[in-house]
């Protein structure tokens, strides 16, 4: 397996342990935990299997093409931007985001691990142009939370991706059966729809000035599992959590391996995509 373990530092992001030290320059919680919490953030990574599980397929996929450089678009405290930054050190990784707050905890986080290749910054992706063009630019779990999805992708197409770069997308499948579960027994904010169909996702997209290069639904019978058991335990036990997740971590590794991708009930939706290049 690859390497995708970010530090025990990012433990606290959802929220396994408590911070027991406030105290940052930035007013920004930094945390310090003990040796067995440390050891158990280091063998697991950041206990959330969806991110974990994205992870795993984006670096997947970034291990088979070239870039020098990655727009994480809508970064919050900087999970993917982090990992990206550190295993690739060569290249130039920036995560924005319109939230001041996850965007000060990502700046103490780069701090701490030296990353001079990491910037972060509060923008809007919605601005017509973000003064760069990348070679990856991702969007994970994003566009359900954006009320013109169609005009962010264009903006990314005609401002903000290079004319053979990457678009990496991923977002919850409508069509999952856990869509309905989420809504029945999640309060879940922030969102301007539930979330897509391949095809519907796949034609905006092409739409917007893309062709695409590769699909897959994310997520099946045993990862949805997993993660209606992670979801209840966090809001009643975080410590039965903390007992619980080595299993549920796993048994998401073997949702990986027996998935096939072509599951229409599947939680997730996968898509590269690459600009289409106008004609002369």
């Amino acid at each position: 397996m690859l390497n995708l373990r970010i530090g025990y530092e990012l433990g606290y992001a959802v929220n396994l342990v408590k911070p027991t030290n406030l105290k940052s320059p930035d007013k920004c919680p930094y945390v310090s935990m003990s040796r067995l919490e440390r050891l158990y953030i280091r063998i697991f990574g950041i206990p959330d299997n969806v991110k974990q599980q994205q992870a795993r397929v984006v670096f997947s996929f970034l291990s088979r093409v070239k870039f020098s450089s990655v727009l994480d678009v809508g970064c919050s405290f900087g999970h993917y931007a982090i990992r990206i930054a550190r295993k690739y050190p060569s290249s130039y990784v920036v995560g924005i985001d319109i939230d001041q707050t996850h965007l000060n905890v990502g700046k103490v986080l780069k701090t701490m691990f030296g990353l001079n290749n990491l910037k972060l910054e509060n923008v809007d992706v919605c601005s017509e142009s973000l003064g760069t063009k990348y070679d990856v630019v991702l969007l994970l779990q994003v566009l359900e939370h954006l009320e013109d999805d169609k005009k962010v992708l264009k903006n990314i197409k005609k401002n903000i991706i290079n004319d053979g770069g990457y678009l990496i997308i991923t977002a919850p499948n409508r069509q999952s059966p856990l869509i309905n579960w989420y809504k029945r027994y999640v309060n879940i904010s922030g969102h301007f729809r539930d979330g897509y169909t391949l095809k519907d996702l796949a034609h905006m997209i092409f739409e917007s000035g893309f062709d695409i290069v590769e699909t897959k639904y994310l997520s099946g019978t045993i990862g949805q599992i997993t993660e209606k058991v992670e979801t209840y335990l966090k809001t009643k036990s975080l410590f039965a959590f903390a007992l619980i997740y080595p299993f549920l971590y796993l048994l998401n590794i073997f949702d990986d391996i027996v998935n096939r991708g072509i599951n229409e009930n599947n939680s997730g939706i996968f898509i590269v995509a690459r600009p289409i290049r106008s004609s002369m």
